[in-house]
């Protein structure tokens, strides 16, 4: 190997990177992360009911969006893409709970109240958690539900601890 430079251990052949990790003083890398076990769940938990209310309001009740959604979040944009999918699938699955197969009602104008419910001393800036539910939003367009996103009005959001139970609960009512 006289004469050939290498910029780190990683560009040397495996057979040869533990013995250069020896010499230096690295510990071996360990066995990798199995893929899908990331910060963003990959499945639908159920955090609360979804229904459909008397005044025919839609009552949804969903896991709070991953931190990537957020418009402040330092991640790329695959990680974005991912944790926005994942919201959009709650968003679904929600829908799905509250209104069954009966959930094309396309409303022109709706409108849409969140309630942030957080973990103890995790309270979220109002700005931000509204921002990071765009793809709810997106969501109840594909679904349906209303027409054009354009069309939804935006009620106080309500920001609330419950460490037992951290959730989303978002009434989409009619106007």
């Amino acid at each position: 190997m006289k004469g050939v430079r290498f910029n780190s251990i990683h560009d040397l052949p495996p057979y040869l990177q533990e013995q250069a990790r020896e010499q230096l003083g690295q510990k071996a890398k360990g066995k990798r992360k199995p893929r899908g076990t990331g910060r963003i769940s990959q499945t639908w938990k159920p955090v609360g009911k979804s229904e459909v209310r008397d005044d025919g309001s839609i009552l949804l009740v969903i896991p709070l969006p991953p931190r990537s959604c957020s418009p402040n979040a330092s991640v790329s944009w695959p990680t974005v893409y991912k944790a926005k999918k994942r919201l959009a699938q709650w968003t679904l699955a929600a829908i799905m709970e509250a209104c069954g197969s009966d959930c094309r009602r396309m409303w022109k104008r709706a409108s849409v109240q969140y309630s942030f419910f957080c973990r103890k001393g995790k309270l979220i800036d109002v700005d931000n958690a509204t921002a990071s539910m765009k793809a709810f939003l997106d969501q109840l367009q594909k679904s349906g539900i209303v027409e054009n996103d354009r069309g939804v009005e935006m009620l106080p959001v309500f920001r609330e601890e419950c460490p037992s139970n951290p959730r989303v609960e978002i009434v989409v009512s009619a106007l």
